[in-house]
């Protein structure tokens, strides 16, 4: 399984 990581503007959201 791999975290879903969303590169955001200065606010990476990284969530399992």
């Amino acid at each position: 399984r791999a975290p879903r990581c969303r590169p955001s503007w200065r606010t990476p959201k990284c969530w399992s």
